[in-house]
């Protein structure tokens, strides 16, 4: 019942975003719009599928169109966020995307223990070096981000970098010390 009602939620918002763009058959089911979500996060699926149909509409190939207007949706934050907090919900076992509000994602921290400031960034999905902060000497920088997210420390001049990998599940805490 609650998989049902998040999952409605975020078709919901996916449909109202592209009603001008498509045709009823082309917004595809609330499971193609989960799957295709996560794949357009980077993360590898293997669907469960009950019937030779839904295996095909469930295929990642089949996928493709909804992930492509995932990621042209970037650019609305509003819808961006809502999808993300619905799914949030969704994994964790949420009953409403209103009880993801203030656990929304890993939440991580990054100290600087180093006697000179040390350069954050997001790497994300297309390998794009994404600014994320700045850590000054003996401070720490929190941010709230997604399991499997890379992230790169590096000094000014980008003579050495240190790579981390978000570990931790949605609604936990991750602490990264940065390193020379």
């Amino acid at each position: 019942q609650r998989l049902l009602e998040i999952t409605t939620q975020i078709h919901s918002l996916y449909v109202k975003e592209h009603s001008n763009e498509q045709n009823e058959n082309e917004q595809g089911t609330v499971p193609q719009l989960v799957l295709a979500w996560l794949v357009s996060k980077g993360i590898s699926i293997i669907p469960r599928a009950a019937s030779f149909t839904h295996q095909i509409e469930n295929a990642p190939a089949s996928l493709l169109p909804f992930v492509e207007h995932l990621v042209s949706m970037q650019t609305n934050v509003e819808l961006t966020s809502s999808i993300e907090s619905s799914i949030a919900a969704l994994l964790r076992g949420k009953d409403d995307i209103n009880d993801t509000q203030e656990e929304s994602g890993v939440h991580a921290t990054f100290v600087n223990p180093q006697s000179i400031p040390i350069l954050l960034y997001w790497i994300s999905h297309q390998d794009e070096w994404i600014e994320s902060g700045v850590v000054q000497p003996g401070e720490s920088h929190k941010i709230v981000t997604h399991p499997g997210h890379t992230f790169i420390a590096t000094n000014e001049k980008k003579s050495w970098e240190q790579k981390f990998t978000i570990t931790a599940q949605y609604g936990a805490h991750e602490d990264f010390h940065l390193e020379l």
